[in-house]
């Protein structure tokens, strides 16, 4: 027996959750492109790192972001082992 995908079983148009998750898709790609990859690229570049040269084991990168507590559900573990993230205003307390 197969399993049918849904995108939500509460919602009785799909089509309605579709776009709602192709728009969530778009604004994280806008992230990805406009966000996080150019940080990435300059890390790399601060390091002296050629394209797809992989990093030393040794090498460990503090990257501090300014989340407040009010976005606290933004927070997320970096997908590089050699960037840990740290949120500063989060630390203190901090909101808007």
């Amino acid at each position: 027996m197969k399993h049918k995908p849904s995108f939500s079983p509460h919602v009785v148009d799909n089509s309605l959750s579709l776009r709602q998750n192709v728009m969530d898709l778009t604004n994280h790609l806008d992230s990805t492109n406009y966000k996080i990859r150019p940080i990435r690229r300059k890390i790399r570049e601060l390091l002296s790192l050629r394209f797809r040269q992989h990093v030393s084991s040794a090498t460990l990168v503090e990257l501090w972001l300014g989340i407040s507590t009010d976005e606290a559900r933004r927070i997320r573990n970096s997908r590089d082992r050699w960037i840990v993230i740290r949120y500063p205003l989060i630390e203190v307390g901090m909101s808007q």
